[in-house]
């Protein structure tokens, strides 16, 4: 962590609008919604049942949900001998997640090798450990090429928790954190922005506080006071505890396209925006969609998110926005 800096524990919040594949598995292997529809109204025997066919008709989706429910007690009796047996299976039918909860169970080299097999499938819990590994000597020999090149494959792996492990690829970089594998603010600061692009709240945290401080790039108030509003989670600069005083004089944003209560960190989105910040551009679209009027000014929306993809056209979180826009995928009410 940074020293002498307030801090977030490390997690991946998951804010609104994460990207469609932290919340929708891939098609294969086929999803179960009739199984899904019975578990949701606590009909977990339906659930079950449905799930186990499944995995004896060959589909590792149906082995990793029933092992959850057995693992779990859902309407069953808890039986963790079941639970590996199906989350074995499930693994050997290429699941990931599947695999990763294998490595949990696990201990020493099968652990490792559980995870290995979950991050050849593209699972970012798996790809992690296994440069945190690498990176402390946990049961390998310690492996700084090793451990960045995991925390790479986990970071740019395009899901929502993804984002936690762009902010610990950061960290070896980075000179303030706790014994970094090198000293490089520049890659460090690549790193924390692809985890504020995926709405890491502590990857925002810290490249704000470069930007106030210019470290790894030229000091930029203007950046900074954005970033911080997004490690807040939108909220004003009075209630992050971690914002200097200097961020808290951001003018309001006066129109009509976002709740009162936002219009201090929507001020700070929109001059982020114009100086270039593709994060702050989102998340003034995402301001207008969070105060219940996306519906309203769906072409401010597209106008904001249109500026963030023009300065960074892979923008995950903008991508997705856009795509909820144009779907009608918006809230009809403030969220709060």
């Amino acid at each position: 962590m940074l020293r002498g800096l307030p801090y977030l524990l490390l997690t991946a919040l998951f804010l609104l609008f994460a990207p469609a594949h932290a919340q929708a598995e891939s098609d294969w292997p086929p999803k179960l919604p009739e199984a899904a529809s019975a578990y949701t109204r606590g009909d977990y025997a339906e659930a079950l049942r449905i799930w186990q066919e499944a995995c004896d008709n060959g589909n590792p989706r149906g082995c990793y949900h029933a092992a959850v429910v057995h693992r779990d007690g859902e309407g069953v009796p808890a039986d963790q001998s079941l639970a590996l047996t199906l989350f074995t299976q499930a693994c050997e039918g290429r699941y990931a997640l599947a695999c990763f909860n294998m490595g949990i169970y696990s201990e020493g080299e099968q652990q490792r090798e559980f995870f290995k097999r979950g991050c050849a499938l593209d699972e970012v819990g798996s790809c992690a450990r296994m440069g945190m590994a690498y990176r402390d000597g946990d049961g390998v020999e310690r492996n700084p090429d090793q451990a960045v090149g995991y925390l790479e494959r986990a970071c740019l792996i395009i899901e929502m928790r993804a984002g936690a492990a762009c902010f610990m690829l950061a960290s070896l970089y980075d000179s303030h954190a706790d014994e970094p594998l090198f000293d490089d603010p520049q890659i460090a600061n690549h790193w924390l922005d692809q985890g504020c692009e995926r709405n890491d709240q502590d990857s925002c945290q810290n490249l704000a506080w470069h930007y106030a401080h210019g470290f790894g790039v030229e000091t930029d108030f203007v950046r900074s006071a954005a970033l911080y509003h997004l490690a807040c989670g939108d909220n004003a600069a009075m209630e992050c505890f971690f914002v200097p005083s200097a961020h808290r004089s951001s003018p309001e944003y006066r129109g009509r396209e976002v709740a009162g209560d936002w219009r201090e960190a929507a001020g700070a989105y929109d001059r982020a925006c114009d100086a270039g910040l593709s994060h702050a551009c989102f998340a003034f679209a995402r301001l207008i969609a969070r105060s219940g009027k996306g519906e309203r000014y769906a072409d401010t929306m597209r106008k904001y998110l249109g500026r963030a993809l023009a300065i960074n056209p892979d923008h995950v979180s903008a991508t997705e926005l856009l795509r909820r826009v144009e779907a009608g995928e918006l809230p009809s009410s403030a969220l709060r």
